[in-house]
């Protein structure tokens, strides 16, 4: 083999195993937008939440029939997150996440601590005390 052919293997071995490093360590695209995603549907519930909260205490303490301001919608199939009562003070939101919570990175770790969610539908009972935490259905 001649020289030339070998320093281009070679050179072509480095760059596709310093490719593979780097999906390794920060993720492939499909992974970093489907992280993104995730971010985007655990703000939404959060915002969706506090709006919530806050039409039940500006009404003299009853849930809304419907998310207040046309709610929030799901970033890739623009439906609204669903919302329903279940009871005076109880509610569900429910959203489908790409990425179960346990498998996520430091980065979206701090939006999604106190709220578990597995790949796939997740609902979360929430009450319309804030201090509440929610629980994972």
């Amino acid at each position: 083999m001649k020289l030339e052919a070998i320093a281009g293997v070679t050179t072509a071995a480095v760059v596709l195993g310093g490719v593979a490093l780097a999906f390794s360590v920060i993720g492939s695209p499909a992974h970093e937008r489907a992280l993104a995603l995730d971010r985007k549907r655990m703000e939404d519930l959060r915002a969706l939440a506090q709006r919530i909260d806050e039409s039940y205490y500006a009404s003299g303490e009853r849930l809304p029939a419907v998310v207040p301001d046309g709610g929030l919608n799901d970033p890739v199939t623009a439906k609204p997150y669903d919302y329903r009562r279940l009871g005076a003070s109880h509610y569900q939101l429910c959203a489908t996440f790409d990425l179960p919570s346990e498998k996520v990175d430091a980065r979206l770790e701090a939006v999604t601590w106190d709220w578990p969610h597995r790949a796939g539908r997740t609902c979360y009972r929430l009450g319309t005390n804030s201090s509440a935490r929610p629980s994972m259905q």
